[in-house]
């Protein structure tokens, strides 16, 4: 007997809303911080975009909450989902966000857009490679990488300098930060070790007589 097909997965609307709210928040925390770039105030707009200018008790809330989004919405997705749908919440998220910010420059969304799109991709094909146990699905994140260093101008090292220098000077916003790395993380490798599972008892050969050989070996007269 084959193997039932797997199930569709549950929640795709509830995971697909959350991807949108995060993309909407990642890009609007970037364009509300245009204003101070366009003023001069490069390095302030850096920090306001990164949420660490006294703006959010989390750095890099944007960041965050793509990365949680993103790892729980493409589990299990084919790529051409994954380029379709997310093309398709990242633009509406960017629509949104534009709404919202005062007049972002073209220059700004083309920024926000290209960090978000590293950013995501960067998520989406560590699970991809950790789903498959091998480093093929991370060849994109190294260009892009390259290319998102080429447009930034206050980058990764500035953010990281600072964010060093206030954790150990005890400020709360940089040490509840630094702990909801290891705190996301972990969630986000347990996900995925579920869902493996879940994905290999689904995929189980059958026992004659139609169950799953963890099942026929199982005493006579239990049953799971």
């Amino acid at each position: 007997m084959n193997p039932a097909a797997p199930k569709p997965r549950s929640g795709e609307g509830g995971r697909t809303a959350a991807l949108f709210a995060a993309c909407v928040l990642f890009f609007w925390m970037f364009l509300a911080a245009d204003p101070f770039e366009r003023a001069g105030a490069v390095a302030y707009a850096a920090l306001w975009r990164h949420g660490m200018a006294g703006n959010s008790p989390l750095y890099m809330p944007g960041f965050f909450a793509v990365a949680a989004a993103a790892w729980w919405w493409s589990g299990a997705k084919r790529l051409s989902n994954v380029l379709i749908e997310g093309s398709v919440a990242g633009i509406a998220a960017c629509a949104v966000a534009m709404a919202l910010a005062p007049w972002p420059s073209l220059r700004a969304v083309v920024h926000a857009t290209y960090t978000l799109a590293t950013w995501a991709v960067f998520v989406v094909c560590c699970r991809r490679a950790l789903a498959r146990r091998a480093w093929r699905p991370l060849w994109p994140v190294p260009a892009m990488t390259v290319g998102l260093v080429a447009i930034r101008t206050w980058t990764l090292d500035d953010v990281q300098s600072l964010w060093i220098e206030r954790l150990m000077n005890g400020n709360p916003a940089a040490i509840v930060s630094t702990a909801a790395i290891p705190i996301l993380v972990i969630a986000m490798l347990r996900t995925e070790l579920i869902s493996s599972t879940r994905r290999a008892a689904a995929h189980a050969p059958c026992a004659p007589g139609g169950r799953h050989k963890s099942e026929s070996r199982l005493p006579s007269g239990q049953s799971r």
